[in-house]
């Protein structure tokens, strides 16, 4: 009954008022990841990732607000968390190098960078075959079908799907010469690929046993081998670290006789 409480009255303004209490939270009580991107008003990223990717392109109710995960039971298709980092990754380039998540672009920067977003998802989600099957039915009906793809294929599930993404950012960065795989190219070859979590070459990549991997070092790796499988053009010093890094993941008694597998397309 003796406790003091400071209130600060103001004219009530939605997005004035998201961006108030996303400062105060933060500084006051660490927030959680989900919750910096569903309030910020700031970072150029979030407002992309929640209202053009999950809003617009995705739908609200494919997107898990909250976890960085999915459970078995979880009937979203992947998370604001895994959005909000590939879209960063995804806008990266266009920036210069970062974008400055603390403070707002100009306003055509804002249009570039929203456009070249929602083109980019728009594209993932229509043109990989697995990807479409899990959104093509937003409603009820269709969280059964979600559950069971993120069940048997590797890329149902948030992690891989991030390092898919990134996979693919490495796949179009132009070759010596100036040539690029277009994305549309880029999802015809992932459609090629075996992706069921049954296939033994994503032991030690994307899975360790019947658990995804997790944890940014290893999404990056799984980002390289999946990029490497699908043609990324190495120098041979390159492929000889992969194919390292690759033998890291097993025991010192079965490390000298892994090799990378041959790459899909070459």
């Amino acid at each position: 009954a003796s406790d003091a409480c400071t209130v600060i009255l103001i004219r009530h303004d939605p997005k004035r008022s998201r961006k108030i209490f996303n400062k105060v939270n933060r500084y006051a009580k660490t927030t959680s990841k989900a919750d910096n991107i569903i309030t910020s008003e700031d970072d150029i990223v979030a407002i992309i990732s929640r209202e053009v990717v999950a809003g617009d392109v995705l739908g609200e109710r494919l997107v898990n607000f909250e976890s960085n995960t999915l459970s078995a039971k979880s009937p979203e298709f992947t998370t604001l968390s895994t959005i909000y980092d590939t879209t960063k990754a995804i806008l990266n380039p266009l920036s210069g190098g970062k974008i400055n998540d603390q403070v707002l672009p100009d306003q055509a920067h804002v249009k570039l960078f929203t456009n070249h977003a929602k083109g980019f998802w728009e594209t993932l989600v229509t043109k990989i075959d697995l990807f479409r099957r899990a959104v093509q039915d937003a409603g009820e009906a269709g969280d059964s079908h979600r559950m069971e793809l993120r069940r048997d294929f590797c890329v149902g599930k948030p992690a891989i799907q991030a390092a898919l993404i990134l996979a693919i950012l490495r796949l179009q960065v132009p070759d010596s010469d100036g040539s690029a795989l277009s994305l549309e190219d880029i999802c015809k070859r992932i459609n090629q690929v075996d992706w069921t979590v049954s296939n033994p070459m994503w032991q030690h990549v994307l899975m360790n046993g019947d658990k995804v991997v997790t944890g940014k070092q290893a999404v990056n790796f799984a980002a390289r081998f999946i990029a490497y499988y699908l043609g990324e053009s190495l120098a041979k010093k390159e492929k000889d670290l992969l194919k390292e890094h690759y033998q890291d993941h097993f025991s010192a008694s079965e490390r000298s006789k892994k090799t990378l597998p041959k790459a899909l397309f070459s």
